[in-house]
């Protein structure tokens, strides 16, 4: 569920709790929505979290001192001409 749910249907719906357990070499992103939700490619079309999984699996594979630094030119060539439409933050943890 949303935290920012204002529809009384989902109000009603309780937070579900979940526990990971990470391993060394893991890595965990967290997203605003901003960043699946930019236009640009070839044919003007949202990022979505199919393209961004695929990114942050390449992304992954990077040092984590380059990661940042990949992650800047994947979203300014995604993004190309297209303006930014919304706020974009990634956190990256490595554990």
């Amino acid at each position: 569920r949303s935290i920012g749910d204002i529809d009384e249907a989902f109000l009603a719906r309780p937070f579900i709790e979940t526990e990971y357990k990470f391993v060394a070499g893991d890595m965990l992103y967290l997203t605003s929505d901003g960043l699946e939700s930019q236009f640009g490619g070839i044919d003007g079309r949202k990022l979505k979290s199919h393209r961004m999984d695929e990114m942050f699996l390449l992304m992954s594979q990077q040092k984590i001192e380059l990661q940042r630094t990949y992650l800047d030119k994947f979203f300014n060539n995604w993004k190309g001409e297209y303006e930014q439409t919304d706020d974009v933050l990634v956190i990256g943890l490595a554990f």
